[in-house]
């Protein structure tokens, strides 16, 4: 019996206070899952927005530098602090400038010292970068949990595992999921590159040439929990390339998403059958009441995945011939970059909830295997190792034979002996002579996965080495993304703890 307690809780939250019919109707097509995780990132579009608590945070860290480096008094430096406190979260005007004019009274000469020798969105829009990235970070690892906990419970699920949209050979799930994690696995190495070049100070440029303020760059990029200074100026506003390298690991990411979800979302098929989803994923047709609708969830993966891509190519082109210095094409890129991680994250949490509510057919996907022909590869290696024919020739033997057997409608499970020494007549070669009991050995998928245990087989005991490795590899990714979090967090704690106190030793 169905379980509809997940999709009705849904309705009861979120659909049945609704009397506008054109939102009911659209959203009765939405599972709880797309309709929560686009509500969040049209959320965090406008939390990243505006430019708080960031501009703060580089105002208080300015001041600092300011400080230390003798360019204002400690009374004047104190009362910046006390200032920056409370506009901490003010999210008004441009720059602080601004902001701190209105907490001062009007003394604009006090207010615009936080702009002696600046500009204004460095290196705010990398914090923002930064921010953004470390919650991409947080999906990205919950989906390679749910991969890693999918194939380690699949070990011995066996499928049949395509080649241009034919039976290949078969695997298992397992050996399937294991291939995710990797491609996602890369995207999220790419991604902490990305981070290792997002996450430099760029303050203190100037425009173009830095300044003459007696500011100490490197205590800027301590004090922003930054890991290092770029150091050439020009290049500070100028390259803006790790906009591009962060859309570039997400853009490898959601090709992977993509291609994953397509071949999903053709298992889930009723022609199929091979999984199927929980309703609780599942939208209702606004028109067709037979229909249990995964598919749009799938869909939206890929929407969103392409989204990112589009980022990516306009950033591209946008800034492709433009000329390397200060100009507005780059200066957009970090916003570009910024709406691709949202969009990533909506592929991101979308895909790990269908995979957490996927149900696999595991009887059905034996059938499917055993009926097909994707263990012929093992009858062509028996008559070469054992028979002693050609590689090419026990090829042909094998493949008249399944094409015969094909013409009369049989399964694989159904072929014999005989029909391996007819197909060797056909050809004008030697019978082969092999009993039908040796031959279904080898047309055996158990059999077959059990032999393929060499290093990357398909064997559940190799692919539980490789989900053992991968486990390693993704504690160690985890204490690498704590260890980034951890610095980010203790920053702004620092220098919350200046404006509170206002003081800076």
């Amino acid at each position: 019996m169905r379980d509809f307690k997940g999709m009705n809780k849904f309705v009861d939250e979120h659909f049945a206070k609704q009397t506008n019919h054109r939102f009911h109707a659209l959203g009765c097509e939405m599972s709880p899952e797309m309709f929560g995780a686009t509500r969040k990132a049209n959320s965090e579009r406008q939390r990243m927005g505006g430019t708080q608590p960031w501009s703060t945070q580089v105002d208080v860290a300015w001041v600092a530098c300011l400080l230390r480096g003798g360019a204002i008094d400690s009374a004047k430096a104190t009362t910046l602090f006390r200032g920056l406190n409370q506009i901490w979260d003010d999210n008004s005007g441009v720059s602080g400038e601004e902001r701190l004019f209105k907490v001062f009274a009007g003394e604009m000469d006090l207010a615009s010292t936080v702009n002696f020798g600046r500009t204004l969105q460095e290196p705010m829009t990398r914090m923002k970068l930064r921010d953004k990235l470390l919650d991409v970070f947080d999906d990205t690892f919950k989906l390679l949990n749910v991969v890693h906990k999918l194939a380690m419970e699949n070990l011995e699920t066996i499928m049949i595992g395509h080649t241009h949209m034919n039976h290949g050979q078969p695997i298992t799930y397992a050996h399937f999921m294991i291939s995710v994690f990797d491609g996602i696995f890369r995207s999220l190495e790419q991604l902490e590159m990305a981070y290792r070049f997002t996450n430099l100070n760029s303050g203190g440029c100037g425009s173009c040439s830095g300044t003459t303020w007696k500011v100490d760059r490197e205590l800027m990029a301590d004090l922003l929990g930054m890991d290092g200074v770029v150091e050439p100026t020009y290049d500070c506003e100028a390259s803006q390339d790790h906009s591009m390298a962060i859309m570039f690991a997400l853009s490898n990411m959601g090709i992977h998403l993509s291609r994953y979800s397509i071949t999903h979302n053709i298992w889930a098929l009723d022609e199929l059958d091979m999984i199927r989803t929980h309703p609780s994923m599942c939208g209702v047709s606004s028109y067709m009441p037979q229909k249990c609708d995964s598919g749009s969830n799938y869909e939206r993966v890929r929407i969103k995945a392409a989204d990112v891509m589009g980022e990516t190519v306009k950033s591209m082109l946008q800034l492709k011939s433009e000329l390397h210095g200060d100009v507005l094409q780059a200066a957009q890129l970090p916003g570009y970059a910024i709406e691709a991680m949202i969009d990533s994250q909506e592929s991101i949490t979308l895909f790990t909830s269908m995979l957490n509510h996927t149900i696999l057919q595991k009887d059905r996907m034996l059938k499917m295997v055993k009926a097909g022909y994707s263990c012929a590869t093992e009858v062509a290696t028996y008559l070469i190792q054992e028979r002693g024919y050609g590689g090419r020739l026990a090829h042909s033997i094998v493949a008249t034979m399944v094409r015969d057997a094909r013409m009369q409608g049989l399964k694989s499970y159904q072929c014999t002996g005989a029909m391996l020494d007819d197909a060797a007549v056909f050809l004008d070669v030697n019978k082969p002579n092999i009993d039908t009991a040796t031959l279904q050995i080898c047309l055996d998928p158990e059999e077959f996965i059990k032999k393929h245990d060499q290093l990357g087989g398909t064997a559940p005991a190799e692919n539980r080495r490789l989900l053992i490795k991968r486990q390693g590899w993704l504690d160690a990714a985890a204490q690498r993304h704590t260890i980034r979090k951890n610095k980010v967090k203790q920053s702004v704690e620092k220098l919350t703890d200046i404006t509170k106190n206002a003081v800076f030793k």
